[in-house]
C-alpha cells in the first residue's frame, strides 16, 4: 500500500466524524468504551483502500518466517493512525521520521490532533545530511 498525504488525512477524519477528536479519548491507542466499534473502522478503512486503489496491504513475515496472508490491512491502517496519535520523542531513521511528520501533519490538517498533542522535543538518531535538510527547511531547530 503507497500511503499519501491524502489517504492519511482521510483516515484520521474518518476517525474523527465517528469517535472524536483525539483529546476527547479516555485511552491512549482507541476511544474510551468504543473498542470493538473502533476496530470494525479500521477494517472498513482497509477495505475502502483496497478497494478504491486496487492495491494491496504488504504482509510482514512473522516469526516463524512465513508471510501473514490473515492480516487483512487493519494492522497497516492501525499503525499509520498511531504514528498520528503517539508521543514519539525518538526517532532512529528516515523512514521512521518521514512516515512521523507526514503521519502528525494529517492528523493536524485533518483537526484530529492539536498543536498541544505534539511533543515539546524529539531526538533525531539521522545522518547529518539528513538533519541539515530537515533545519534548512525549519521542520526543526537543534538545540
Amino acid at each position: 500500500m503507497k500511503w499519501t498525504f491524502e489517504i492519511r488525512k482521510g483516515l484520521f477524519k474518518k476517525v474523527k466524524e465517528e469517535f472524536g477528536n483525539y483529546s476527547q479519548w479516555q485511552n491512549r491507542k482507541s476511544p474510551e468504551g468504543n473498542k470493538r466499534e473502533f476496530l470494525f473502522l479500521l477494517k472498513k478503512y482497509a477495505d475502502y483502500l483496497k478497494f478504491t486503489t486496487g492495491q494491496k496491504f504488504n504482509h510482514k513475515k512473522g516469526k516463524d518466517g512465513k508471510i501473514d496472508s490473515s492480516k487483512d490491512g487493519t494492522d497497516a491502517v492501525r499503525s499509520q493512525l498511531e504514528w498520528g496519535i503517539t508521543a514519539q520523542k525518538y526517532i532512529k531513521d528516515r523512514n521512521y521520521l518521514r512516515n512521523w511528520v507526514l503521519c502528525k501533519a494529517a492528523a493536524l490538517e485533518s483537526k484530529f490532533i492539536e498543536n498541544k498533542d505534539l511533543p515539546k522535543n524529539a531526538v533525531f538518531d539521522l545522518p547529518e545530511k539528513a538533519l541539515r535538510l530537515l533545519e534548512d527547511n525549519e521542520f526543526i531547530k537543534r538545540s
